[in-house]
């Protein structure tokens, strides 16, 4: 008995000591995981925010049926998947204010004189060019090619999205346009850039971040345009893929039903897509980002290769005279951190 007594008494400091390790390494690994969820918390916000202030009130034929505030889109999303995950109730959101950095331009009537009852000699009213939707400032992306110093885009502010772009473009030179999914949180700027290991880790405004940026790379026609569109989202952790991860419930023909239409508006144009095919494929085996064809026959070889990969069909046509929008992002459950899901619509 005095044997075990002495053995017990041997071996207690070393199952402490293994416990206070084993505590110690939880603690370690717990706490990078809490700070990194903040951060993408916080960084979830600052795009809420960004849309919050950027986007105006839809018009009445915009986006009809599409109640979901963006306010709360993607860091509802986030609270959502941290509350599945750690099964614990996430009782804090933050709700930026949906700020209008719009304002009504002030009108004047003409005056109206004897020899001019109707006013038609009076001087035409001029909009406060700070404050007016229709003004947009001249300062270019830096990543369009051949842009004119002098040039500012006429596309109509609001457009299909309801983002104001000037207001975004006055936020990063290189933003070309805003995409919106309705009924999902895809609701964000996209820049044109090749300084993709820039837009991987930061966010639009230019912050560090782990959500980074959607972006188009310079090889991509916004201003005519091109007959490809893509817009990327990468990113290095898992937690990234939050801001296009519901791309991924396109692998799923019941939610292509549902979710269809995708909205892009640029600096240039504005168009309504439809989804035509959903792809899954393993990084460089297929560029779906090609952005110019040699002719009609090179660029229906692409939709073809494009249907006859996808995961279903979608009963979508295209002919050699349509555009199409190209969104591509990782897909980690097809082949780990080569896996890539591709949704591809057709210009309405």
């Amino acid at each position: 008995m005095r044997k075990n007594n002495r053995k017990h008494r041997k071996t207690l400091p070393f199952v402490t000591a293994a416990a206070v390790l084993i505590l110690a390494g939880g603690i370690a690994i717990i706490i990078p995981i809490l700070e990194d969820d903040q951060e993408i918390m916080e960084e979830a916000a600052e795009y809420a925010e960004l849309a919050g202030k950027v986007q105006q009130e839809h018009s009445a034929g915009a986006l009809p049926g599409f109640t979901v505030s963006p306010q709360d889109d993607l860091l509802s999303a986030i609270l959502d998947e941290q509350e599945h995950e750690n099964n614990t109730p996430a009782y804090e959101q933050v709700h930026p204010p949906n700020e209008d950095v719009t304002a009504a331009t002030p009108t004047t009537a003409p005056a109206i004189s004897e020899n001019d009852p109707a006013g038609l000699n009076a001087a035409a009213p001029q909009p406060d060019a700070d404050t007016s939707a229709q003004h947009f400032t001249t300062h270019q992306p830096t990543g369009r090619p051949d842009a004119s110093p002098t040039a500012a885009p006429t596309m109509p502010p609001a457009g299909n999205t309801g983002a104001d772009l000037a207001a975004c473009q006055a936020k990063n030179p290189d933003f070309v346009a805003w995409l919106k999914i309705p009924g999902t949180n895809v609701n964000f700027p996209v820049v044109l850039s090749d300084n993709t290991d820039y837009y991987l880790t930061h966010s639009f405004t230019g912050k560090q971040s782990k959500l980074g940026t959607l972006f188009s790379l310079k090889k991509t026609d916004y201003e005519t345009p091109g007959r490809n569109i893509a817009i990327h989202h990468i990113t290095n952790t898992s937690s990234g893929e939050l801001m296009f991860r519901p791309l991924l419930s396109y692998k799923k023909q019941s939610f292509y039903e549902k979710h269809s239409t995708i909205y892009l508006d640029s600096l240039y144009h504005s168009a309504a897509y439809k989804i035509f095919a959903v792809v899954n494929l393993v990084k460089g085996e297929w560029d779906p980002s090609t952005a110019s064809f040699a002719s009609d026959a090179d660029f229906l070889a692409f939709i073809r290769q494009a249907q006859a990969r996808s995961l279903y069909d979608t009963g979508v046509e295209v002919t050699a005279a349509d555009r199409i929008l190209t969104l591509i992002t990782c897909d980690r459950s097809y082949a780990a951190a080569d896996g890539r899901l591709i949704v591809l619509a057709v210009e309405q």
